[in-house]
């Protein structure tokens, strides 16, 4: 039941991460990240009830605050603030971005990662999609034009990483994830700074058009 259960969230977590490669509003991608943050607070909490482990059971509730509460709120707030909205879409067009994405998936379940693949672990069978949700997450990033899309294919490749690192067993101290989770709240917190100033600057985020530096 629980391998059921947590190989349907791995699966909904690629989800999101194709539907955010077609996205190209901003307060909708926003949504779908904490969406996402979600699925990924959810599988930690089920991993801490199975393993009996209140350390990971903390570190799933400040994922929870954090990166489903807060951090959306401060995107939101800059949103609203800047008016903001992703100014082109993706640097391939959806037919071509889908084909890719099938590649990926292909490519996650061929030989070449099968070191990944066939470890030893009774989640075996949500390795392969957790691992394309990585490298989707790595297209997300590349694929996309604007500054704030990119920083949630960051974010977004994070999510995808933990969710693997949980599936294949990788375990850290309360102290060491507590201190990742702060770590990328303040991360966000200085790209939502910087996305502002160079939005004021320059009048887009559309990476493309930023053609020249001034001081």
């Amino acid at each position: 039941m629980i391998v059921n259960s947590l190989y349907f969230l791995e699966t909904l977590l690629f989800i999101t991460v194709i539907v955010l490669q077609l996205m190209n509003e901003s307060r909708t991608s926003v949504m779908i990240y904490a969406a996402q943050s979600f699925i990924v607070s959810l599988m930690l909490i089920i991993f801490s009830f199975q393993e009996n482990s209140s350390g990971l059971f903390i570190s799933a509730l400040a994922m929870l605050a954090v990166k489903v509460v807060i951090m959306p709120i401060f995107f939101f707030k800059l949103i609203d603030r800047q008016k903001l909205k992703f100014a082109t879409t993706s640097y391939l067009s959806v037919p071509m971005t889908l084909i890719v994405i099938m590649l990926i998936v292909v490519l996650a379940n061929s030989s070449v990662f099968r070191s990944l693949t066939s470890m030893p672990t009774e989640y075996s069978s949500a390795i392969p999609i957790a691992l394309s949700g990585i490298l989707a997450s790595l297209f997300l990033t590349i694929n996309k034009r604007g500054a704030l899309s990119q920083i949630i294919g960051i974010l977004t490749l994070e999510n995808c990483i933990v969710s693997f690192a949980s599936i294949i067993g990788l375990k850290q101290t309360l102290v060491l994830e507590l201190g990742i989770i702060f770590d990328i709240f303040v991360w966000s917190v200085i790209a939502t700074v910087f996305i502002s100033m160079m939005y004021k600057h320059f009048g887009s985020l559309n990476i493309t058009q930023i053609t020249h530096l001034k001081d």
